[in-house]
């Protein structure tokens, strides 16, 4: 196996971890309105992770932004106040959050990662400008950088140097490099490594002769280090021994113009300019919310396979289910035991609605906010399981169902005060199961379906076959609106209307197997229920 596929899939399940909860917490925070110090202190350790590990693997869009958003949580963590503007500072974590999911998506695929992430880059710098002149005494208003500059290195900061070597037959020496200089971003703030470039083939064969070799700066302990070093996976023996400002910035001893430096804050010196850098150099660095490279990356391989985090639990089960096969001494223990291992690796290859609903939370957060309605969000049955290629294929059909659901169910408040209703409306996403089915009700407490229009509607289409509207069954009036580009809105919005798109979910819903049902009641509210077979 390719050893840089392997580094990079490790980087694109944790990144892809660490983007999915920037996004729980904003999702959690919004009946608040505000960030808790937990969560600013929680978001800064995820951008500064996620600012080290794309720069490392030299995605250095990815790597610019996050430290741009790292540097406003940065303020936050030293200057927390009640009155930030939540709204404005959610949207700068939701479109960060939205920038990394796409260029980690392009990574998956093989695509080249191109994104610009320079429209956020100056929304987070106004962000932070603003709140800065707003929590800044006025005589100093003027004195307020455009970007914000880390303090430089003090006697606070440890310096160390390290050297790792790895036990004799250590498959993808890189990738445990790799994965050591992952831990280690949580609690350094500057990381030299050598050799640089890990993720190249030759890497693991050198890092297995000679070590892996780290300058390290930090503000933690000799201790904090080494127990972070021996987590990770391959270790033999671990050297570490102090160093300084002086010999962190020299490098190692015989500097090679490959090795590779990734400046987590921004206290560089004057003399570290781009002009000494010599070709094959890699450095990131603060400078205008730009980078600095000369690093020849080589173009990344179009993914063939998907790979999924396994909970360790599920690992422990099924090792031990394959030691009790291995000494069954009889067929009809060996045949439960196979049997038992069947059903667990099925499980294994099924993902908990969780996800789902997480991802939906956040559907509900946008459109809400941008069309100005007020939605309570409730979930139930997070802990059903779904085929990992089902949630991933009907999960377009929830987000259309949920978008007419807020745009063209949900009234305004106005008119839901006048109908007696709650002016906060109602959208409920439900999962269960039923026999050998798997239901997913998508519920809204809004104005139902009018079943008039929809039958005026049909019969301009000639989707009706002459009948009179009581001669129809209800049920038969609402399966007019999958018809393609129905609609019985007269108003084209951004989010489509009551119908548009339902032909596609249902065409998809159907291509797994599974069915389309619709209720309602003119008035009150309308369920969308995807049913699947649970097998």
């Amino acid at each position: 196996m390719d050893s840089y596929i392997g580094i990079e899939d490790n980087f694109l399940l944790e990144n892809g971890y660490l983007v999915a909860r920037l996004e729980e917490i904003v999702v959690a925070a919004t009946d608040s309105a505000k960030f808790s110090v937990e969560d600013i202190n929680e978001i800064f350790r995820i951008m500064h992770t996620i600012k080290s590990s794309a720069g490392i693997m030299m995605y250095e869009n990815i790597s610019v932004l996050a430290h741009k958003l790292e540097d406003v949580f940065h303020y936050l963590r030293e200057s927390y106040s009640d009155d930030i503007p939540y709204n404005e500072l959610a949207d700068g974590v939701l479109k960060t959050a939205d920038f990394i999911t796409g260029e980690l998506i392009k990574i998956r695929s093989g695509a080249n990662v191109d994104g610009s992430g320079e429209e956020i880059i100056h929304y987070l710098d106004d962000f932070l400008a603003m709140i800065k002149k707003d929590h800044l005494p006025e005589e100093e208003v003027f004195q307020v950088e455009h970007y914000y500059v880390a303090p430089k290195a003090g006697e606070a900061k440890k310096y160390y140097h390290a050297r790792i070597y790895y036990r004799h037959g250590t498959e993808m020496s890189n990738v445990c490099a790799y994965a050591c200089i992952f831990a280690l971003s949580d609690l350094a703030e500057d990381i030299i490594y050598k050799p640089a470039d890990i993720t190249s083939n030759d890497a693991a064969g050198e890092i297995m002769r000679n070590g892996f070799e780290l300058q390290i700066a930090t503000l933690a302990g000799r201790d904090e280090i080494v127990k972070l070093i021996e987590q990770s996976s391959g270790e033999k023996e671990v050297e570490i021994q102090d160093s300084s400002i002086e010999e962190f910035y020299r490098g190692f001893t015989e500097i090679n113009a490959s090795d590779l430096i990734i400046s987590l804050d921004d206290d560089w010196e004057e003399e570290k300019q781009a002009e000494n850098l010599v070709a094959g150099s890699y450095v990131i660095e603060k400078e205008a919310g730009k980078i600095i490279s000369m690093a020849n990356v080589p173009r990344r391989a179009k993914q063939t396979s998907e790979v999924y985090q396994i909970p360790i639990d599920k690992i422990n089960e099924l090792s031990e289910l394959v030691e009790w096969l291995r000494v069954a001494d009889n067929k009809e223990e060996m045949t439960t035991l196979v049997n038992d291992v069947w059903h667990l690796v099925s499980s294994i290859k099924k993902v908990q609605m969780r996800s789902l609903f997480q991802k939906m939370d956040k559907v509900v957060y946008n459109i809400s906010r941008k069309i100005g309605k007020i939605v309570d969000f409730k979930t139930e049955g997070a802990e059903i399981e779904i085929e990992r290629g089902k949630a991933e294929l009907i999960s377009e059909s929830i987000i259309q169902i949920i978008k007419n659901a807020l745009d063209h169910g949900i009234e305004e408040m106005e008119e839901r005060k006048k109908a007696g209703k709650n002016a906060k409306g109602l959208v409920a996403l439900t999962a269960g199961v039923m026999e050998d089915e798997i239901f997913i009700s998508i519920f809204d407490d809004g104005k139902g379906l009018d079943i008039k229009r929809i039958y005026e509607v049909a019969c301009a289409r000639n989707l009706t076959d002459g009948r009179e509207l009581a001669e129809y069954d209800v049920k038969e009036i609402y399966r007019f609106i999958i018809a393609p580009g129905f609609s019985t809105n007269r108003d084209v919005t951004v989010y489509s209307g009551r119908g548009v798109g339902l032909d596609v979910v249902s065409e998809n819903i159907s291509g797994l197997n599974g069915r389309l049902e619709v209720d309602s009641m003119p008035g009150q509210w309308t369920e969308m229920c995807l049913w699947l077979p649970n097998n």
